[in-house]
Order: structure tokens, then sequence, then C-alpha cells
């Protein structure tokens, strides 16, 4: 029996910015729009306090928030937009630090993966320096964090559901 492979059905775009305290807001959001297209339902802002892995080159007081990006995305196109966040992050380099960091996303019927240029034994490489990370698991109806899924993926997973209701059903 002959078996045929199927394009998955496309899910949604989904970035999150983080920023310097001293870093403006409304720059930010005008930067994610110029980038990734309309921005769609966003959660509230945040102060990031669950790691302190970017306060050596970001500073404190960090701000982040996870933004819908409008239209569909389609599943392979996780390395089109890493290029469009680091160019997005290089635009905004001071002495070489980031003042605003980007990671998009998709939000699929399966899962929340995210596109990262750092492997780890949990990460899939894709191509081009770009690594697929597999943060939240769609089972028993909602999204679960993984054991490496970060907290604040974790805290807003009612968010990513809501996003998840939205997409198109085979």
């Amino acid at each position: 029996m002959r078996r045929t492979l199927h394009e998955p059905a496309p899910g949604i775009l989904v970035v999150a910015a983080m920023w310097r305290a001293n870093f403006d807001e409304t720059l930010a959001l005008g930067e994610l729009e110029r980038g990734f297209g309309p921005l769609g339902q966003r959660t509230a802002v945040f102060e990031v306090t669950q790691t302190s892995y970017y306060a050596r080159e970001m500073g404190e007081g960090l701000r982040k928030l996870f933004v819908a990006i409008e239209g569909e995305a389609a599943r392979d196109s996780l390395v089109h937009w890493k290029r469009v966040a680091v160019a997005l992050e290089e635009k905004h380099l001071d002495s070489d630090a980031r003042r605003l960091n980007v990671d998009p996303m998709v939000v699929s019927l399966e899962n929340v993966t995210v596109a990262t240029s750092k492997g780890h034994p949990h990460r899939v490489y894709l191509r081009d320096g770009v690594f697929a990370d597999v943060q939240l698991a769609r089972r028993r109806g909602g999204f679960e964090a993984l054991p490496w899924t970060y907290a604040d993926y974790a805290e807003r997973v009612l968010f990513f559901g809501q996003l998840h209701g939205r997409l198109p059903r085979p």
C-alpha cells in the first residue's frame, strides 16, 4: 500500500518579545508589526521574574509579552521567522547587547514550537542555525508543560489554548 505525505494544517505565528526597562514599549510593538505583520491577540505585558538568564546582557526589570500575528503561518516557516527576529534584535543592539529579544513560535493543533538558535537534547535542528523547541504539548484537551518548558509559557497556557481554538480543523 502506498502512503501519501500531506502538509499539516497551518498554525498561528506568535512572537515572544522581551525588552529592557528603558526600551519604549510602543517602539517594540511597532517593530514587531513591521517585521511580522498585523498584531492580534496578546497577553498583558509582564515583568520577567522567572529567570535571571538575560539579566547580564539585557539588565534587570525586563518586560515581556506574547502576541499573535494575524493570519495563518506555515508550519515550516520557523527558520524564516527566526531570521526576521534576529534582524530586529540586531537593529536594536547597544554595544553588542540586545535591548530587544524576539522569539517566534507557531501554535499548531499538536503543540507550541519555538524557533531558537541554541541546541539542546530535546531540540530538533531545522537548518541555517535554527532549532525547533516544543514548549507546550497538546494533551487531554489542553496544552501541558513539558519538563523543559519555560515558566512564563506554562503560566500562559490559557492564552495559547485560546489561539488553538481558532485553528482550522482537518
